[in-house]
């Protein structure tokens, strides 16, 4: 079996070949080593364990997932994740085959709701997160989002190319439109990149939050950025990665 870099390149050999169209579950499986466990990209998805819904930037080396609608809508699609945003894929952000690397945002779209990326898959752990990194809010959960919460998030942008300003602990439309772009990269946010932090970007930001579960399953989205869900950003920001 291959993992990690190797998985990635016996992936990469394969950029151009027409020999997996069709086939993504194939073609991915393949780049692991794996056997015939699963007829589908759904299937696998089905089986996969340690899911993480909705995130579009995976570590490499994981296998990321789409639904797919229409004739299709049976076997959905999967591809290599090799970091960056990017996956090789059987087939192009257009839909159309051979191999080639995609950007995981940019094959997501109506037609391929983006489902998310996995840890265990066809039964076999193929990432483990670190235990060394640090949370980006070590404080209370107490729905205050204070200095110390802005900072953590304004620590999560930057690390992951977001917010490019100086991380101070203040609100201000830099903070919120690195939030906002960052939540346009996974689909949850489609408006105008404009700093101003009003409902859409908190219905967005709320969106992404009950995916990742933290945020009350039973609460509205309601665009309001109150006590629940400042809970539930820092939350998120407390579990590190």
């Amino acid at each position: 079996m291959r993992f990690g870099n190797d998985a990635i390149a016996w992936a990469r050999n394969r950029l151009g070949s027409h020999a997996y169209d069709g086939l993504c579950e194939r073609f991915v499986r393949s780049a692991y080593g794996f056997g015939p466990d699963y007829g589908s990209a759904k299937q696998a998805w089905n089986a996969a364990g340690a899911k993480h819904a909705g995130e579009t930037s995976p570590p490499p080396a994981v296998p990321v997932f789409w639904n797919l609608t229409g004739p299709n809508s049976a076997y959905g699609h999967v591809a290599l994740s090799i970091g960056g945003g990017r996956a090789i894929s059987t087939s192009n952000e257009r839909g159309y085959p051979g191999v080639c690397i995609i950007s995981i945002a940019g094959f997501t779209d109506r037609s391929a709701p983006f489902l998310g990326w996995a840890e265990i898959y066809h039964g076999t752990r193929v990432y483990t997160a670190s235990k060394t990194t640090a949370a980006w809010y070590d404080r209370a959960i107490d729905g205050e989002f204070g200095a110390a919460s802005v900072t953590g998030l304004q620590r999560f942008l930057a690390h992951h190319g977001f917010y490019r300003g100086a991380v101070d602990g203040t609100w201000g439309p830099m903070t919120w439109a690195a939030l906002q772009r960052w939540l346009a990269s996974g689909r949850y946010y489609t408006r105008a990149i404009d700093g101003a932090g009003g409902p859409y970007t908190i219905r967005a930001l709320q969106n992404f939050l009950k995916q990742t579960r933290d945020y009350p399953a039973d609460r509205l989205v309601d665009g309001v950025f109150g006590v629940e869900t400042k809970k539930a950003l820092q939350r998120y920001l407390a579990k590190g990665e």
